[in-house]
């Protein structure tokens, strides 16, 4: 356990490390660094490789997790040939998708507002395709091996400084745009050299194929998990790509930098959810299997609250000073406000919802999370289509929201005829009535005015009325008692605080 733990902690480091690094990159510098054109040129590669790695993989991340303890030999490391046969497996995939990718190269390029930049780049969506999808496979492989924490640093930090340090040596003119372009989309090449010397160097990467174990029926196995697994590994890649793929299609790279920089912020408000939901999900399928309903209730309602209440926190403070926000960026990016105010939402019926997901994984019913992620897919496509074309990127916002609240509206309702399992109480409409009043206690407080001094303005606004309205929302949810949890570590937070003061 003390491996487990020792890995938890750096994982939840270097991922801090990153939100921040990420959000001075996508919010801060790159607008600046780069023109409007070559930021959503990045986003939109990206957006297309990842697919493309996506489904590739056959579902490799979550195969590779499952079968490795077939596999495993300590005493020589070798592990029966197992990497062999999970890169073989994804490379097969790649060829696979590059031929499609090929064959209708020119009507992907076509398809795109701004298809002359977008087309002269295009072909860096194998590289990256490539790249991304092995980096995964050696993530995954480092993960069954229980050394998470170095691709953690690699994706987390390293690979977000490279991005940065192409982008400063572009803007500063040392690279042209060819070999900018190049560098920021080989960057995985860095990363995955990195992977390759730390298990040549603990003795695992071993290349032996063992015949005993790499048999036809064993291989039929895998491709047969990896292909029913697809579906529910592509579902969050697909949401996350697909609106900035189509408003590429529909609009050109500008309102896909807009667009992509107004949902990255949004999505900042997830950060504290997930982690709590990472810790919450082990629990969800112990309990589960030991058949202990009542915890499982619990968790389902504490993580349905705690979810709502971390990530409403930061959606008030980022909307009650969202044109303070919006000053301190590129005028360009300052159109944005309605889509970070969608994605918001959405995001928020996304936490607020808790842990519906891993419930039903951990069910007899786990089929329905590949079906009902499908029929995401498939609404979210069709909406994006539908009001990208009247309402513009907001109209991809829009898209995004109704998607989100039909899915995981769906995924409550099943779990509610099937399980009889319902997360909500009095505690949550309590919790909603505390937030909104503390997005009013925001919007009500004047703002700080400095002539000629915008950025300066902007920053001591968003810093006076966010810790205002953080304190009223933090003591309102402690005199109420909102929940226990939250009640109790403020108490032991207090206690803490008072021993230092005491011992100084």
């Amino acid at each position: 356990m003390g491996i487990v733990k020792k890995q938890a902690v750096l994982n939840s480091v270097f991922n801090y490390i990153g939100q921040v690094i990420g959000y001075v990159n996508i919010a801060v510098l790159f607008p600046i660094l780069l023109s409007p054109a070559e930021f959503g040129l990045t986003r939109l590669i990206t957006s297309y490789s990842v697919v493309l790695a996506q489904f590739s993989s056959i579902g490799i991340r979550r195969v590779i997790v499952r079968f490795f303890p077939f596999f495993r030999d300590v005493e020589n490391k070798g592990h029966h040939g197992f990497l062999i046969l999970m890169s073989a497996i994804p490379a097969l995939g790649f060829l696979v998708g590059v031929l499609i990718f090929f064959l209708f190269k020119g009507e992907i390029v076509n398809s795109q507002a701004d298809s002359d930049l977008f087309g002269e780049y295009v072909f860096l969506i194998p590289l990256a395709g490539f790249l991304t999808l092995y980096f995964w496979v050696l993530d995954s492989h480092l993960k069954a091996l229980i050394r998470t924490s170095l691709s953690s640093f690699l994706s987390n930090v390293v690979l977000k400084l490279l991005w940065l340090i192409w982008a400063l040596l572009y803007y500063f003119k040392v690279l042209d745009l060819d070999s900018f372009m190049l560098l920021y989309f080989s960057s995985h090449a860095f990363l995955l050299i990195i992977q390759i010397i730390s298990l040549f160097h603990s003795g695992e990467l071993n290349i032996q194929w063992d015949k005993q174990y790499l048999r036809l029926r064993v291989v039929k196995r895998v491709i047969y998990f990896g292909f029913f697994s697809i579906i529910d590994d592509a579902t969050g890649v697909m949401t996350a790509h697909l609106d900035k793929i189509i408003i590429g299609s529909l609009l050109g790279l500008e309102p896909v930098a807009i667009y992509a920089l107004s949902s990255y912020i949004s999505t900042v408000i997830t950060v504290p959810a997930q982690s709590l939901n990472r810790v919450l999900s082990p629990l969800v399928s112990r309990y589960w299997r030991d058949k202990k309903r009542l915890e499982v209730v619990e968790l389902y309602r504490k993580s349905t609250l705690l979810s709502f209440l971390a990530s409403g926190l930061f959606a008030l403070m980022i909307w009650g000073n969202v044109d303070s926000l919006l000053l301190l960026l590129p005028e360009t990016y300052r159109s944005g406000a309605m889509v970070i105010l969608l994605i918001m939402l959405s995001q928020l019926v996304e936490m607020g919802f808790g842990v519906n997901t891993e419930i039903i994984s951990a069910s007899k019913h786990y089929w329905y999370n590949s079906v009902s992620s499908l029929f995401l897919i498939i609404v979210m496509v069709a909406l994006n289509f539908l009001f990208i074309p009247i309402y513009g990127i907001m109209g991809a916002a829009m898209a995004t929201l109704i998607s989100k609240l039909i899915f995981n509206f769906g995924k409550f309702l099943f779990l509610y005829l099937k399980e009889g399992l319902q997360p909500f109480t009095a505690q949550n409409i309590k919790a909603v009535i505390i937030l909104l009043a503390g997005y009013v206690i925001i919007e009500l407080l004047p703002g700080i005015i400095l002539n000629s001094h915008i950025y300066i303005e902007s920053v001591l606004n968003i810093a006076y009325k966010s810790l205002i309205g953080f304190v009223f929302v933090a003591s309102a949810i402690y005199i109420v008692k909102v929940s226990d949890d939250v009640n109790s570590f403020a108490d032991q937070l207090v206690t803490r605080v008072f021993k230092m003061i005491k011992r100084s």
